[in-house]
């Protein structure tokens, strides 16, 4: 639990949770399904609490993956809605702008999108970090440690966007990594210079201004550079790894299309023109969708949490608090106007 001066990041976690499970299982049949199985575990009698809760969780990351589904993927239980099951052709006008993403044609730009979305998301974390720290008085460390992350992070960011391996909400057709250069290069130059100078020197300038030792400033203003190499070292190495994780949300966004086209593939072929065609077409999608929903569902809950442990409560969290259980002396049960109370 979070201690007393501490940010809850329930209310972020349920957002970025489900946006997550969203994207990765983007399915409006699966969804329904999920939601459906949730409701039922809601309206259940004689559960217990955490239990009922983990059937809120299954019918909110439903509801994830119906919208990411229907509005944005277009795809349910494996077919495309815009053309198998409602019959429109992929060059007609109408809906022309639906499916918003192609789970298939805009690989490019989704990969991308996701390292767009895991930026924001370990920004957000920095940004908890640096409320906790002014909550908790760690001015030393704010300057030295996470003031110079979010300079340096910047400045990773810029390099990402100038190598044209994260698109900032442009699509690649419109979007010139010569012109991004060009316009950003004095942003990154700064960000690489004040977040290396507080690598560096932060410990010092700390010691200066808030610890206010004038004795001995030079002493103090350089004592924390082998430290800061090593922390220059670390943050770039791992705030890299983490931000090119995030395109573990296509890996399993493709795992889902893949394995619900071969599952749709086999169906087809297994009917044959024969009279027992269709039976063993629906046994073969049955099955297969079950194989689905219960495997993969299972990879991307671990997934989502792995991107929520590693990459977004590793920036901040510390988990130090202590949940109040009150101690009560007498027994809850007992009749207490007995003893005029």
């Amino acid at each position: 639990m979070p201690s007393a001066k501490e940010v809850d990041p329930t209310i972020f976690f349920i957002i970025t949770f489900s946006l997550f499970y969203g994207i990765m299982f983007g399915d409006a049949g699966h969804g329904i399904i999920f939601m459906i199985f949730g409701i039922i575990g809601i309206l259940a009698k004689g559960l217990k609490k955490n239990v009922r809760y983990m059937f809120i969780l299954v019918f909110i990351i439903g509801l994830s993956s119906f919208i990411m589904g229907a509005l944005v993927f277009g795809e349910a239980f494996g077919f495309q809605i815009k053309e198998d099951l409602l019959g429109i052709d992929e060059h007609s006008t109408i809906l022309s702008w639906y499916p918003i993403l192609d789970p298939i044609r805009d690989l490019e730009y989704i990969f991308k999108l996701t390292l767009f979305i895991g930026a924001i998301h370990i920004i957000l974390g920095l940004s908890i970090r640096i409320i906790n720290q002014i909550k908790h008085r760690e001015f030393e460390e704010l300057i030295k440690e996470t003031g110079a992350q979010v300079f340096l992070y910047a400045a990773i960011l810029y390099f990402l966007g100038s190598l044209d391996i994260m698109s900032f909400g442009i699509k690649p057709e419109n979007f010139d990594p010569v012109v991004f250069t060009e316009n950003f290069a004095i942003f990154g130059l700064i960000s690489v210079a004040i977040g290396v100078g507080l690598a560096l020197f932060g410990q010092g300038i700390a010691s200066v201004i808030i610890k206010r030792k004038r004795k001995n400033i030079l002493r103090n203003f350089f004592s924390g550079i082998g430290m800061g190499i090593m922390n220059l070292l670390e943050t770039f190495s791992s705030f890299i790894s983490n931000t090119i994780s995030y395109g573990r949300m296509l890996a399993m966004l493709i795992a889902h299309v893949v394995f619900l086209s071969v599952i749709n593939t086999l169906a087809i072929l297994a009917g044959g023109g024969t009279s027992y065609g269709i039976i063993w077409q629906l046994l073969i999608i049955i099955i297969g969708n079950i194989f689905v929903l219960v495997l993969e569902g299972l990879l991307v809950f671990v997934q989502t949490l792995r991107l929520h442990f590693y990459e977004f409560f590793s920036k901040f969290y510390e988990g130090s608090g202590i949940q109040h259980k009150p101690i009560f002396i007498f027994n809850k049960e007992m009749d207490m106007s007995k003893y005029g109370i």
